[in-house]
C-alpha cells in the first residue's frame, strides 16, 4: 500500500482554517472506494469514488517525527471485511469530518492507485488492516474523532492500550502521594494536631452537627430542592448534617429560607423540645390588611390578620411540608389595647406566624415599652417568647429587606402595626392598609 496521492480537499482545507483559528471539528468516519480519481481532481472531491463500505476509526492521537518534533494528529483506520459480501479493490479512503454545528463533509482523501484487495468475508473471515492518516496540524487543535465501538482490537492494541492505563495509573498514585507528603500534616499519637490544610490552601475544621453550631456558623445559601425524608429524618433526630443557615427549599415558586436551628426550644407554657428549623419565604406571599378599619383593638390575636389572613399562608406550608411536620408550639401573643399599649397577652397553640421585631431586628423598634409606671407588668405587656433575633438575618441583615415592605405583629399605637419597609428601615403602618405577610414556621 502506497497511498502516493493524500491530500486534504478543497472543503477540508477551510475546515483546517477554521480550526487553527479556534473552531472545533470532530472526525465523524471513514470510507472506502474503488474508484480512482486523477490526482489534479482529488482536493475538489466532495466523497469518496466508487464506494464500498464504512470503515472503523480506532482513534486519534499526536503524531511526532523521527526527532520528536509535534507533527500533528494521527488517525488510526481499522479495514475489516465483516461486511464485503464480493471482493473488490480498494482504491481511495476518505475521512470524514464536521465543525460544530456545521454538515459532515470530505476532509482528506487518500489514494492508492495499485489499490489493495478486500476479500470477501467468505473467503477470509479474518481479514483485518490498520491504515494511519497524519494530519499535518498543531496538537493544540480543537479536534476530537467519534470511535467505532465495533471495532477488533487487536493482540497488540490491547497490550498497548492496558500498559497506557496502568502508567497513567502508576503516575496518578504517585503524584497523590507526592501531594500527600507536601500539604497534610502528619499524623501523631492517633489524632491530628492543628488545622487540616487541603489543597489550594484551604482549611477544613471540625463540627459537630447540633443546632447550637447551625446557629453559630455563617449561612451556605444552598438549593435543597423540595424537602425529603431525609431531611426531615436529620431534623428529627437533631443531627442537621447537610442542612445550613440560609439553605433553601422551593415549593410552588416559594423560597423557604432556614432562618434558625430550634429557636423556641424549651419556651411556652408547655416546653417546645421538638427539634425544629424556622423557615420564612424569602418574598412576601400575598397582602393583606391587618384590620379593615385602622385599629389595634384586641391586639394580633383580635385582628382579622391573625384570624383569617393567615389562612392560606398555613396551605402553602401544609402542601410545602406537609400536616405532620409543622411545629406547633405555644406562643405569648398580645390580645388587648388600651390607648395604643398592648395591655393583654395569654398562651395560644402557634404554627404559622408573622414575625416581630425582635426576630427581625434584635430589638423593639417602634413598639412601646413599660414608661415607668408603678405596674409595668399591666400598662405596657409586651413580653414575648421570640425576644432574639434570628441567626440568619445576624449574619445577612440584607435578608430583612425583600423591596416590598410586609407586616410585623407589633402593636405600635391605637392605630398602628409595625412592618419592615420595602426600602429597609423599620416602621409602622395603619392597619387598614394592605401590607406584605411573611410569616415565619417551624418545620419539625
Amino acid at each position: 500500500m502506497s497511498w502516493n496521492n493524500s491530500l486534504y480537499t478543497n472543503v477540508g482545507t477551510d475546515m483546517m482554517s477554521e480550526v487553527l483559528s479556534g473552531a472545533t471539528m470532530t472526525i465523524t468516519k471513514a470510507v472506502g472506494g474503488s474508484g480512482t480519481t486523477a490526482a489534479e481532481s482529488l482536493a475538489a472531491l466532495t466523497d469518496v469514488k466508487e464506494q464500498k463500505q464504512t470503515l472503523k476509526i480506532l482513534g486519534i492521537e499526536d503524531a511526532t517525527d523521527s526527532s520528536g518534533n509535534d507533527a500533528g494528529k494521527r488517525i488510526k483506520i481499522q479495514i475489516t471485511n465483516e461486511d464485503v459480501e464480493t471482493s473488490y479493490i480498494l482504491h481511495q479512503v476518505g475521512i470524514y469530518a464536521k465543525l460544530a454545528g456545521g454538515e459532515e463533509t470530505l476532509l482528506i482523501i487518500m489514494q492508492d492507485d495499485r489499490g489493495v484487495e478486500i476479500p470477501s468475508h467468505t473467503e477470509n473471515s479474518d481479514f483485518s488492516i490498520e491504515l494511519y492518516g497524519i494530519m499535518a496540524i498543531s496538537n493544540l487543535a480543537n479536534i476530537s474523532v467519534t470511535v467505532d465501538p465495533n471495532a477488533v482490537a487487536s493482540v497488540a492494541m490491547v497490550t498497548k492500550q492496558i500498559t497506557q492505563v496502568n502508567t497513567k495509573i502508576d503516575d496518578t498514585k504517585k503524584a497523590l502521594q507526592d501531594e500527600a507528603k507536601k500539604t497534610y500534616m502528619e499524623k501523631a499519637g492517633g489524632t491530628f494536631t492543628g488545622p487540616l490544610i487541603l489543597p489550594g490552601g484551604l482549611t477544613a475544621l471540625g463540627y459537630a452537627n447540633n443546632a447550637g453550631n447551625r446557629n453559630a456558623m455563617p449561612p451556605r445559601d444552598r438549593s435543597l430542592g423540595s424537602v425529603t425524608s431525609e431531611h426531615l429524618e436529620m431534623i428529627a433526630s437533631d443531627q442537621y448534617n447537610e442542612l445550613f443557615l440560609g439553605d433553601y427549599w422551593t415549593s410552588d415558586g416559594v423560597d423557604w429560607v432556614i432562618g434558625d436551628f430550634k429557636y423556641w426550644h424549651n419556651t411556652g407554657d408547655t416546653a417546645c423540645t421538638k427539634p425544629h428549623v424556622v423557615v420564612f419565604p424569602r418574598n412576601n406571599l400575598y397582602t393583606y390588611k391587618f384590620n379593615p378599619t385602622n385599629t389595634t383593638e384586641g391586639g394580633y390575636v383580635g385582628s382579622d390578620l391573625y384570624k383569617n389572613g393567615l389562612t392560606q399562608a398555613k396551605q402553602m406550608v401544609t402542601a410545602a411540608f406537609g400536616s405532620a411536620h409543622i411545629l406547633n408550639h405555644r406562643e405569648y401573643l398580645v390580645n388587648a389595647v388600651t390607648n395604643g399599649a398592648p395591655t393583654g397577652t395569654d398562651w395560644y397553640d402557634s404554627t404559622v406566624e408573622l414575625m416581630n421585631e425582635n426576630m427581625v431586628y434584635g430589638g423593639r423598634q417602634f413598639s412601646p415599652m413599660p414608661n415607668g409606671a408603678t405596674d409595668p407588668w399591666n400598662t405596657c405587656r409586651n413580653y414575648t417568647i421570640d425576644k432574639s433575633q434570628l441567626s440568619l438575618f445576624r449574619y445577612e441583615p440584607w435578608m430583612i429587606c425583600n423591596r416590598n415592605w410586609y407586616w410585623l405583629r407589633d402593636v405600635v399605637s391605637a392605630a398602628a402595626f409595625a412592618r419592615v419597609y420595602g426600602l429597609g428601615a423599620s416602621d409602622c403602618n395603619n392597619a387598614g392598609a394592605a401590607g406584605g405577610v411573611r410569616p415565619v414556621v417551624g418545620i419539625c
